[in-house]
């Protein structure tokens, strides 16, 4: 054996030598390295002088290798191109004495959009760096065709839904997208609940594709962004800016996708809308409406899967950015929309009106949950200003009885349709009540004119809603924050609906006891 090591030695050092012109050199015992492979997706747009010959490669379908492709390490800058590894397998890299710690790796090839990833480096050994097991699959460069619909699904599974968000991609993976729809989520999980489907815990944008597998994904990672907290406005506009680039659309849809909190800011401890748990963060409604307004697109749609964000608060902080608002006054079941059930009706007919849409949200959200307390509305934005103006009069005619018929009040808020957090009520269900209660034309007037002119069929916002379950039976779509005097949050006069309508903010205070 000792002769034979002897031989060697010359073709070692020579090797090595390689190495250190591949990716650097040091200790393998004290630091580690990395190795993986690029592949480009085949198209007529990707020129075929990169491929490495296919008599040595067994590319994944649809791919050919890239040699020649440069990729870049941070920190530190090293680059290095692909090429043909020992084994005759191309589109292969490698970075050798690395200190161990977190890197970026990014990569570009001519004719391809640049993609990058993040890979953790350990003493003593080589990773397998890509986005999917060592593998980086390059896209051709400019944006997929022009599709009628692209829907945008912003998942926040860092924290307790996370099984959810694997159960809700293995529902659209039922589908997938095809010749007239993208479905592309932004997947974000975290440590502790839910181990399956190799238990990576940062960041992936996904083309959804179809499979017959429901537990396993397997639509490919387009990039793996590493740990993002998806509670912060920036991180939802740059996945609205980089989905719209990339999957041009006649329409598009944004599906917001965690736990809510209706409109009031929650205490980190707690949870807000698109609560982040690795960074303890969340979207305020001023946040969320920053982040739309950055992202440049208008929506067709947005389908708001999380807890009690259906609030006449919540709709006209975003009502500027979008056609139809899709949400729920009560708190839902966990699994949220039955992403199958409505991905099939799109699929099966693309061609159907945003409105359409909207109502197959609220229809087959009420069929998967007949045995639930749930709530489904769809909202039409442009009729909310008319709408607001009459909640508005409706509170200038309630506040000055407020003194004189306090008990009356109170007894309508605590009266009227609750949902998890009692301090929000159904607007229809608490005008009903007030006008029983205090005697009053010019009160009845404006009250009726709030219950009448909520409906879709009287030119009202609510164009469809829907219930179930005794305890949610007096919903009617449109729920407000109605406080106790220990329940008030300053904050509330903040949002964007009590600034264009003041006595609404008055009455809310003077119910709550705070004049």
């Amino acid at each position: 054996m000792l002769r034979q090591r002897l031989r060697l030695a010359p073709a070692l050092i020579l090797f090595a030598l390689a190495l250190v012109g591949c990716g650097g050199s040091g200790n393998m015992a004290t630091t580690g390295a990395i190795e993986g492979y690029v592949f480009g997706r085949a198209s007529s747009k990707a020129p075929s002088a990169l491929a490495a010959p296919g008599r040595q490669t067994t590319p994944p379908e649809g791919t050919v290798p890239l040699n020649g492709a440069l990729v870049t390490l941070e920190p530190g800058g090293r680059q290095v191109t692909t090429e043909v590894d020992r084994r005759g397998q191309g589109g292969y890299f490698r970075f050798l004495g690395l200190e161990p710690g977190s890197y970026t790796v990014s990569v570009a090839s001519d004719g391809y959009t640049a993609a990058s990833f993040s890979v953790e480096v350990k003493a003593g050994a080589t990773t397998l760096a890509g986005i999917n097991n060592g593998q980086t699959i390059l896209e051709p460069a400019g944006a997929s065709p022009r599709r009628k619909w692209t829907v945008m699904v912003y998942m926040d599974g860092d924290g307790d839904l996370e099984e959810y968000g694997i159960l809700n991609m293995n529902q659209m993976e039922t589908l997938g997208s095809d010749a007239n729809i993208n479905m592309v989520v932004q997947f974000d999980r975290g440590p502790g609940f839910d181990a399956t489907n190799g238990d990576w815990q940062d960041t992936r944008r996904f083309l959804v594709t179809k499979d017959d597998n429901k537990q396993l994904i397997s639509s490919p990672v387009l990039q793996n962004l590493g740990e993002v907290d998806m509670g912060t406005p920036e991180a939802l506009t740059d996945f609205i800016k980089w989905t719209v680039a990339r999957y041009p659309a006649d329409r598009y849809v944004l599906v917001l996708w965690n736990h809510g909190a209706g409109w009031r800011s929650r205490a980190a401890a707690s949870r807000g809308i698109i609560f982040d748990d690795s960074s303890g963060s969340y979207l305020t409604m001023g946040e969320l409406e920053q982040a739309l307004e950055a992202g440049g697109t208008h929506f067709d749609l947005i389908a708001i899967d999380c807890s009690l964000m259906g609030m006449l608060e919540v709709f006209y902080e975003i009502k500027d950015h979008c056609d139809y608002i899709t949400a729920s006054e009560e708190s839902p079941p966990g699994p949220g929309y039955p992403y199958d059930t409505i991905m099939a009706r799109l699929v099966a007919n693309p061609n159907m009106s945003t409105e359409a849409l909207g109502r197959v949200f609220v229809e087959e959200h009420l069929a998967r949950y007949k045995q639930d307390a749930v709530t489904q509305a769809l909202i039409q934005t442009s009729r909310l200003d008319a709408f607001a103006a009459k909640v508005n009069a409706f509170a200038e005619a309630l506040l000055p009885l407020v003194p004189l018929h306090r008990q009356q009040v109170d007894a309508a808020r605590v009266g009227s349709q609750p949902y998890a957090y009692t301090y929000y009520r159904d607007l229809h269900d608490f005008a009903e009540k007030v006008k029983a209660a205090i005697p009053s034309p010019a009160l009845a007037s404006a009250a009726d004119a709030v219950m009448a002119g909520m409906a879709g069929t009287n030119g009202g916002p609510v164009i469809a809603e829907g219930h179930s379950g005794a305890a949610v039976d007096r919903s009617h779509g449109i729920s407000v924050y109605l406080p106790s005097p220990t329940q008030y949050y300053t904050g509330y006069e903040e949002l964007a609906f009590v600034k264009a309508h003041p006595k609404w903010g008055q009455l809310v205070r003077a119910i709550a006891n705070q004049q």
